[in-house]
């Protein structure tokens, strides 16, 4: 399961649901993921609380951008980027947004 930064903003911030869900899914020895791209967005959003995003990536599973994702990515945009990044690790993403690729809205 990857985490979009809007689901990862929500955690760190403690607002909507998502944290919940979230302890939901570890407890379930679940193994949670994001894309390099999310990480870089949580440290622009948290940029005064760094050592905080630097933790939590830690404690994830955080995907690189490889030859694979660039191949399946049409163009340079952030979606298609992160698009590229779920499809070549067959996995799903968690957001509140709409993604071309199997995605879990919550």
């Amino acid at each position: 399961m990857i985490l979009d930064t809007d689901i990862l903003k929500a955690f760190l911030t403690g607002s909507g649901n998502a944290y919940e869900k979230i302890q939901f899914f570890l407890s379930k020895g679940e193994e949670l993921k994001t894309t390099v791209i999310n990480a870089h967005e949580l440290f622009q959003e948290f940029s005064k609380k760094s050592a905080v995003v630097s933790d939590f990536l830690r404690c994830i599973t955080v995907l690189e951008l490889d030859a694979k994702a660039a191949g399946l990515a049409k163009g340079l945009t952030r979606k298609e980027l992160v698009e590229a990044i779920v499809e070549s690790n067959n996995e799903t993403i968690v957001s509140r947004q709409s993604y071309r690729c199997r995605t879990e809205k919550w």
